[in-house]
This record gives C-alpha cells, sequence and structure tokens, in this order.
C-alpha cells in the first residue's frame, strides 16, 4: 500500500494502534537491536522469549514495558512466524477495556477456558461438549441456581457458547455476578482448573493424532494495563500459581511496575523486558529533551512514519521533536505525529513544520497534566533530577500510567516523559524559591 499524500488521510493512518498483521503487516518495522555502552548487541525480549519455549516443559513467560512500547505488535508478529505456527498451537486470549478494571483469578480462568472451548470446536474434537458439560454444570448451579442457563444433557455447543456469552456479559456489567464467580473461585477453584487441564489434553491429544503441531501456546495480551495495586497484588503474588500450574505453555504481558519476589529466582528468569527506544540521555539539570535527544534510534522512527505517509507530509525537524518528546515510545511517538498532522491541516497547512508539533506537544501535555496532582509532580521531578525511582505506590503508578520512563545503559534508571518536562521546570523553580 502506497504513503497517504494529503494531512487529510494521514491523521486516519497514524492511529497508534498495534499492527494487525493480516491487514496491515507493509507498515511493520524491525526495531533496533538494543546495544549497551561497549557497542554489542543483545538478543531481543522476543528472540529471548523464543528460545525460552524451546524446552520441553511447559514453559510461562512473561512480557513487561513501557505502556505503549510495541509489546502487542511483537507478540502479533511473534505468533505470525514459522518457528511458532511450525511447532505450536496459539490460542490467544482477547480482553476487552472494559473487563480489565474488574479482572481477577476467577476470571481470568474463565476466559481462558472460553479460548480454550472455542479454538477446541474447531478441531472437531469427539465428545468435546460432554467433557465440557460436566464442569459448566457445577458453575452454573453454584451462580445462577436452578433458575440459571441449564446445561443439562442433550447440551449442544450452541447453548455452550450461550453460556460463556451470558456469562461473559454478566461480568462485564454486574458486581454481584463478579462477586458470585469470585466466591466460587474461592472454594472451589478446582473446577475451574480442572477444566482447563481436561481442555489442554483434549487439545494437545487432537492434534496430536492429527499429526498437526502438538503443543498448546496460550497467549495473554492486555494483563498490562492492570492499574490497581490490589489486583496486581492478586493476580501476580497471590495467585499466581493459578497461572503458572497448567501444562500449557504460556505467553503473558506484566504491568512495567509489578516485580515478583527475590525468593524465587526462577520467576525472575520468566520475565522478558521490552524498553523504550533509546532516544534520551540523562539530562542532568536540564529540562529541554531536544537538549538530551541522542538520534541512535531515529531512522526507525522515520521508517515508521514514513512506511505510511510521504515524506513531504512532514519536515525532519518537526519529525526529530516528535522523537524527542516521546521519549521513544512507539504509541506517544504516533500520538503526537496524529495530532500534529490534525493542527496543521486546520491550519490549512500542506505540511507539519516544527510550530505545528510543539502546539501537538503542548496538547498532550495539558491532556495529561489534568490528573496530576502536587505529590505527583514532587516525584516526577524527584525522577527527571535523579534518574532514580523510590519503591513507592505512587512511583508504581506513575511507572504504569507511563508518565516513567524506564531507560537503559549497562543498567535501569528512570526518567519522567519529556511531555512533562516545561511543567516540571515550573515546580522546580517554585521550590527553588
Amino acid at each position: 500500500m502506497a504513503p497517504v499524500t494529503n494531512l487529510f488521510d494521514a491523521y486516519d493512518v497514524l492511529d497508534p494502534q498495534p499492527i494487525d498483521f493480516a491487514t496491515q503487516a507493509h507498515y511493520y518495522v524491525e526495531p533496533p537491536p538494543k546495544v549497551h555502552d561497549y557497542q554489542t548487541r543483545s538478543p531481543g525480549p522476543i528472540d529471548k522469549i523464543k528460545r525460552a519455549l524451546r524446552t520441553t516443559i511447559p514453559t510461562k513467560v512473561f512480557l513487561a514495558g513501557h505502556v505503549g512500547a510495541g509489546k502487542s505488535t511483537q507478540l502479533r508478529k511473534l505468533v505470525t512466524e514459522p518457528f511458532i505456527t511450525e511447532k505450536f498451537f496459539v490460542v490467544s486470549i482477547q480482553l476487552e477495556t472494559s473487563e480489565l478494571p474488574f479482572l481477577d483469578t476467577p476470571q481470568l480462568l474463565f476466559h481462558i477456558a472460553r479460548e480454550l472451548y472455542e479454538r477446541a470446536k474447531s478441531l472437531q474434537i469427539n465428545d468435546l461438549d460432554k467433557t465440557v458439560k460436566k464442569y459448566l454444570t457445577v458453575i452454573d448451579r453454584q451462580l445462577f441456581g436452578p433458575d440459571g442457563l441449564s446445561v443439562e444433557a442433550g447440551t449442544t455447543s450452541l447453548e455452550i457458547n450461550a453460556w460463556f456469552i451470558k456469562l461473559r456479559q454478566d461480568l462485564k456489567g454486574s458486581e454481584r455476578a463478579r462477586r458470585q464467580l469470585r466466591d466460587f473461585g474461592e472454594t472451589q477453584r478446582t473446577v475451574l482448573q480442572d477444566l482447563l487441564s481436561d481442555l489442554t489434553v483434549r487439545i494437545e491429544m487432537e492434534l496430536l493424532q492429527a499429526n498437526k503441531p502438538s503443543s498448546l501456546l496460550v497467549v495473554i495480551d492486555d494483563l498490562d494495563k492492570i492499574r490497581s495495586e490490589e489486583q496486581q497484588k492478586e493476580l501476580f503474588q497471590v495467585n499466581l500459581g493459578a497461572l503458572l500450574s497448567h501444562r500449557f505453555r504460556a505467553i503473558v504481558t506484566l504491568p512495567t511496575a509489578v516485580s515478583f519476589d527475590p525468593s524465587r529466582r526462577e520467576l525472575l528468569q520468566t520475565v522478558e523486558h521490552l524498553y523504550p527506544e533509546r532516544v534520551l540521555q540523562k539530562a542532568g539539570q536540564s529540562f529541554d529533551p531536544m537538549k538530551a535527544f541522542v538520534d541512535d534510534s531515529l531512522g526507525f522512527f522515520q521508517d515508521l512514519l514514513y512506511k505510511r505517509v510521504d515524506r513531504s507530509l512532514f519536515v525532519d525537524d518537526a519529525v526529530k521533536w516528535a522523537v524527542a518528546y516521546s521519549g521513544g515510545v512507539v504509541r506517544d511517538y504516533f500520538r503526537l505525529l496524529k495530532e500534529a498532522a490534525a493542527i496543521a491541516e486546520q491550519l490549512g497547512q500542506p505540511t507539519v513544520d516544527v510550530a505545528a508539533m510543539k502546539s501537538a506537544i503542548r496538547e498532550q501535555r495539558l491532556n495529561w497534566t489534568r490528573t496530576l496532582d502536587h505529590e505527583d509532580y514532587l516525584a516526577l521531578l524527584t525522577v527527571h533530577q535523579t534518574h532514580d525511582r523510590a519503591d513507592s505506590d505512587r512511583h508504581r503508578r506513575l511507572l504504569d500510567l507511563g508518565l516513567i520512563l524506564e531507560c537503559y545503559n549497562d543498567e535501569t534508571w528512570y526518567e519522567a516523559h519529556p511531555i512533562l518536562w516545561a511543567s516540571l521546570e515550573k515546580r522546580s523553580h517554585q521550590s527553588d524559591s
């Protein structure tokens, strides 16, 4: 597909969403390799995940990293690669944004079971509905009582689908339904666990008999968007075993601020990290992102843009400003490009210049600062001045929200998002006075 040649169309193609490889593979640009200060290249997180999946044990690996840094795109690309398609039967768990604020372990297990059943149907497994029915009957009676949706003898796949749809809708709209499933999970979690185990065995046996890739790989994206500390603790600490215990392999996204207990060293080795692209050096006392800008990844960001729009639509310096102020976060880069394109078009300009980009940066700053309080500003200012963060609830929240960036050279260091540096400079002067 040819790049668009006007700003009206550019506004649409610059939408900062993960790439759909069925229709948008031509937009993909391979990220630059991670290079340490001594100029050696390290394998990327996806390379490490592929190596981990080569083991014969049911490996669980976690992909963490800054929100918007490209985790979803990398996972979508991974499951299209021959290494995966020739070895694994992939089941992707799709969670809606409305489900994330309330998600807990029983709900996650329910979503995995629902998707496993849906994919198992495509294999036309004998007596699949009979296998699933015995578990759903127990869950149905507990949640809906005698007047609930029946899953009695003679149940068809259509009726089972209706049951899954009903429960999913109830979980999205009713705290009572969420509490009932949560209570059920606490008292009879083995029912959900056994359902997953039974589905896994049936799927892998059917694949083996059909001479197809017989290892099940479950990919769970969007868990990195879990913001509540209580949810994070429940899912990734208290009940993590509910996910780790199953025989299927899994790739799970992880919120940036979540870290496993150091005493469980085996878990530390299962986490791969996707950093924002390296576009900033430590700023010292400066609040000007352009003075901290390093152009090591500039070519990558230019390629991302010019796969979508003609080069004539953005002046070079405007692109550099977008890269620097994005902090190397791909989603934020596209947000700035999109906003700047809208501003330039409204002004009747044929191209996006630096003035339009500066206006886009100010608009983004205005949006982000609406939800920040005094203590947030102080926390971000401390990060900017020290390049370190405390193990505090506030810093963890700001990290998960993407307002604190993870950067690296030979160690991880932290930086406030460049969009906010102008606001932090004002607070710096206020504290000095």
